[in-house]
């Protein structure tokens, strides 16, 4: 059962281009964009993620280990370069001095600008392409409303409170191989849109999506999670944003950091998501015969002239 609890004014706030931290009675702008809403972390998910990170958990895992996956890489070539990597990162890992974060970002399902993951789907579930549409259009010109309830302990804190350590460790990265990810704009030429994404890290100027997991799909080991369900979360979630990262940055590939949140075992997967990539396209053309969706698009479009594709 997912617990949650309520959050009260002031709001804890991070500027998502410069960084600033604050707080205020609402939510506003930065930098000229909406702020991002944060949350203080729970005793729990405190207390969990210091004995993980007690154990020295990081260790790397060849992709050649894993079981193989729709769109994986497998040649030798593509295995050597993410052994490489893997190995680098392991090394840097080790000697990063890290503790919990004291707070996380919330997830707000209200937006004001279209983002790569709101073209994985047209709408399910009150998510995706649809529903992010009609969130932009009423919130053009005033500011998102605040979350009232977040996550409290329970799976749902702890993965986000994992990826704010993963962002917090790869800020401090030092090497002339790994840096941070850079913003990319990826042309959706069926909607005639452009939408900006941010791949979290690269690695010798390939782009890197990271994403955490219960357990990795590792080959002649007790399997975590069910590899129907880690099948089915590859295809939604993963492959769509590789798809269109890879081909915002001009590439036929991409390297998938996946870490797992039970054992800090990690793997670097090279993956052609170009396949995906065409059912993706296929399903963007149904969408651009929604006449309603479509008006929608053209107020946003209007709103924001620099994102259209002429």
């Amino acid at each position: 059962m997912n617990r949650t609890r309520e959050v009260n004014p002031p709001y804890l706030w991070r500027c998502r281009v410069c960084s600033t931290t604050g707080q205020s009675e609402e939510l506003g702008k930065h930098c000229g964009v909406n702020v991002r809403q944060l949350s203080r972390v729970s005793e729990e998910s405190t207390n969990w993620l210091q004995n993980f990170l007690d154990r020295k958990p990081f260790s790397f895992v060849s992709p050649a280990k894993l079981r193989n996956l729709p769109s994986m890489i497998l040649t030798p070539e593509k295995i050597d370069l993410a052994i490489e990597a893997g190995m680098e990162l392991e090394r840097m890992l080790s000697e990063i001095q890290v503790s919990c974060p004291d707070v996380f970002e919330v997830y707000n399902k209200q937006t004001d600008h279209i983002r790569v993951s709101d073209l994985k789907i047209k709408n399910k579930w009150g998510r995706g392409f649809q529903p992010a549409l009609a969130s932009c259009l009423r919130y053009a010109d005033k500011p998102l409303p605040p979350v009232k309830k977040v996550p409290s302990g329970g799976l749902i804190e702890i993965g986000h409170v994992f990826d704010e350590l993963m962002a917090d460790i790869t800020n401090t990265f030092e090497s002339e191989l790994w840096n941070k990810g850079t913003r990319v704009m990826f042309e959706c030429t069926e909607l005639g849109i452009r939408v900006s994404g941010s791949p979290d890290l690269e690695y010798n100027g390939i782009p890197v999506e990271m994403k955490t997991t219960t357990g990795l799909p590792i080959r002649d080991e007790p399997e975590l999670e069910k590899l129907s369900t880690q099948r089915g979360k590859w295809k939604r979630n993963y492959l769509p944003q590789l798809a269109m990262y890879s081909d915002a940055c001009g590439m036929d590939w991409m390297l998938l950091l996946l870490i797992s949140r039970e054992t800090g075992k990690f793997s670097l997967i090279p993956v052609d998501a170009r396949d995906k990539l065409e059912s993706l396209r296929k399903d963007w053309k149904k969408w651009a015969k929604d006449r309603k969706l479509m008006t929608k698009l053209g107020e946003y479009l209007e709103i924001n002239p620099h994102l259209k594709i002429n």
